[in-house]
């Protein structure tokens, strides 16, 4: 990867980066974890833009971030900055790490968080953040701490990394290039004779279930006029492949393609995962109707 020219010296005078940090967490909305990284953020470039893409994610499902980041690429501006902490080794050997690519910068946790997104490059240059000189450089803004705490990582390192990135401030004043990071192993749905296979992965908000099997597997495998049902193994039961919601009655179950790809199964103003009894890892089967 060639070194890009947007390295510059941080401007001078009244003049203030509008860069924009993506913010997405398993942190929920009801303790105060979120908005204290946005005041760390806030101390070091009051002008940055924050947006939070979710922190709805499920307690310490590394996955379904990894998905939700993906899916939020390429509705937001080039020089974007994604936090992304979801962290159950937060204090342990695990690298905290920053990932730069053509359009983007990456920062969080070294724990395959990243990988389905930076599947979409070609390639990428990683950083080690290193504490000591990003101790040192935020120093400068105020910011005092002897050592990161080892519950805290998004407000001590993260947060601070993603703050200093949308000043201009070069990646290697507090991080040293890598050559390797973490990546994710993601269940990948197969063909065998009698069809489709594929598992659930999580759960929406709703409560519909997001399986691996995405339109590009079943356009694959199944052409586009084909018309299919879909199976529930561990509950025997099976559903229609519908295009929306509204195309069975209310209460009842529907599969279908939603907003990022993926199959999912719903029910129509209901909640699949409650209603259906529904896991994590629950085995699909997509059948050809005969």
């Amino acid at each position: 990867m060639t070194e890009r020219s947007r390295w510059k010296p941080l401007p001078t005078g009244d003049v203030k980066s509008k860069a924009i940090i993506a913010f997405l967490t398993d942190f929920g909305y009801i303790d105060p974890y979120v908005g204290i990284c946005k005041g760390v953020i806030s101390r070091i470039n009051p002008d940055v833009n924050i947006i939070d893409i979710t922190h709805g994610v499920y307690p310490q499902n590394i996955l379904q971030a990894a998905i939700y980041l993906d899916a939020s690429l390429k509705d937001f501006p080039e020089g974007t900055i994604f936090l992304a902490v979801v962290d159950p080794g937060v204090g342990g050997k695990r690298k905290a790490i920053v990932i730069e690519v053509d359009k983007y910068f990456f920062v969080g946790p070294d724990n395959g968080i990243f990988s389905k997104a930076l599947s979409s490059f070609s390639s990428y240059k990683a950083y080690e953040i290193l504490w000591d000189k990003l101790k040192d450089t935020i120093s400068s803004f105020g910011i005092i701490r002897n050592r990161p705490s080892s519950s805290f990582h998004a407000r001590d390192i993260f947060a601070p990394a993603g703050a200093l990135l949308s000043l201009d401030k070069r990646v290697d004043e507090f991080s040293q290039e890598i050559d390797v990071i973490k990546g994710l192993d993601i269940p990948k749905p197969f063909f065998k004779e009698d069809g489709l296979w594929g598992e659930i992965l999580y759960f929406d908000h709703f409560g519909s279930a997001i399986t691996n099997i995405t339109v590009k597997d079943i356009a694959t495998n199944f052409g586009p006029e084909c018309e299919l049902k879909i199976y529930l193994k561990e509950k025997d039961i099976d559903i229609p492949f519908k295009k929306t919601y509204s195309d069975v009655s209310r209460g009842f179950p529907v599969a279908l393609i939603g907003s990022f790809g993926h199959l999912e199964i719903s029910i129509n103003c209901g909640n699949a995962r409650n209603s259906l009894k529904l896991h994590s890892g629950d085995k699909i089967h997509i059948k050809r109707l005969s």
